[in-house]
This record gives structure tokens, C-alpha cells and sequence, in this order.
């Protein structure tokens, strides 16, 4: 299933290549509501596409995966079979996805197999 909803804002994130990249504050809104999410950020700087996630013991986005092939960062998002959400940008008139853990077991399960080594 898949929701859709409009972007209340930006928020920064520092990449692990020293790259600021932005993304929809909706994340953060999530977080706090403890709902955890993964979510793809691209680096125009680095070349780099990371998979990235929001965790209840970090205060920050964690990296988990990054590859210079989104390709392969891709099949790793679609293969989560959890709701996806799109978020609309009116400004740029982008769309942002991000997937929503149904779990926290889940999440942790999918960190420990897709962490960054």
C-alpha cells in the first residue's frame, strides 16, 4: 500500500563523503512518532546513493548501504515488502519515498543484514 502526502519542510544531513544532503522533515515527524523508515539519498557531490534509516537509539540518520550504482541500492530498497510512502515537493515538483518498518525487529533485522562494513 502506498500513501501519499506533501512535504512540510527540509532537514540536513551530513553523508559519511562529507556531502550535505537534504530530505523531507516528514522523516523526522516519523521518527518522533516512533515510526522508523528507510529511504534513499543521492549524493550529486560524491556519485554515491546511500540507503539510509531513522533508529529509536540514534538521534541521527543512520548510513547503512551506499553504492556509486543506485541501481544496487535500488533493488535492495524495492525488495522491502513494507509501506511505502511519497512525498510531494510543490516547490521542485519532486517526489521522495520512503519506506516504513512495520517493526522495530524488522528495522533491526534489516540493519544488521544491509550495514555498511
Amino acid at each position: 500500500m502506498q500513501y501519499n502526502a506533501t512535504t512540510v519542510g527540509l532537514a540536513s544531513v551530513l553523508t559519511p563523503c562529507q556531502c550535505v544532503i537534504q530530505y523531507p522533515r516528514n522523516i523526522q515527524i516519523e521518527w518522533f512518532s516512533q515510526n522508523y523508515c528507510v529511504f534513499m539519498l543521492e549524493s550529486s557531490k560524491s556519485g554515491l546513493t546511500y540507503l539510509a534509516a531513522t533508529h529509536p537509539e540514534l538521534e541521527k540518520v543512520q548510513f547503512i548501504h551506499f553504492s556509486y550504482n543506485n541501481g544496487d541500492i535500488r533493488n535492495v530498497y524495492k525488495a522491502l515488502d513494507w509501506n511505502e510512502t511519497a512525498l510531494f515537493s510543490a516547490e521542485d515538483r519532486d517526489t521522495f519515498y520512503y519506506k516504513t518498518a512495520p517493526s522495530l525487529l524488522d528495522l533491526n533485522y534489516f540493519l544488521e543484514r544491509y550495514k555498511v562494513s
